[in-house]
């Protein structure tokens, strides 16, 4: 079974914060949203931080059909996330995901990583 590692990446033009009390512990959420491309669509990620990650042994899923994707992030990482939304301009939305060449029908594939990043900056320049 051939499998192709993928990766793509798109804008962050918004995003929305959750935190949320759960018997097990708290949940924090980062939903990213792309800008709007041909045809209407965007490409929305929702990172999940809790405790433990529910989709192990992979961060998530990527359904490429409709673009969006969800992953499970350490809760030590969320903060680091949240900063660079919060401080830099524009920020980007990468992840990598493996898709099986054997399935050509199959839309949704295992997440391997996914990470925010900006542009290349000069040192000490914050965001104004």
């Amino acid at each position: 079974m051939p499998a192709v590692s993928k990766t793509d990446q798109f804008t962050v033009e918004s995003y929305k914060v959750s935190v949320i009390q759960k018997p097990g512990g708290p949940e924090r959420t980062l939903t990213l949203v792309s800008p709007q491309v041909a045809g209407g669509k965007r490409t929305t990620a929702t990172l999940l931080s809790q405790p433990v990650n529910p989709f192990a042994p992979t961060l998530g899923a990527v359904e490429t059909s409709s673009v969006e994707l969800v992953s499970w992030i350490s809760p030590g990482l969320f903060d680091s996330m949240y900063a660079i939304l919060l401080t830099e301009k524009p920020v980007f939305c990468r992840y990598n995901y493996t898709i099986n060449t054997d399935q050509p029908k199959t839309t949704s594939w295992n997440l391997n990583t996914v990470d925010i990043t900006t542009d290349t900056e000069t040192p000490g320049d914050f965001e104004k």
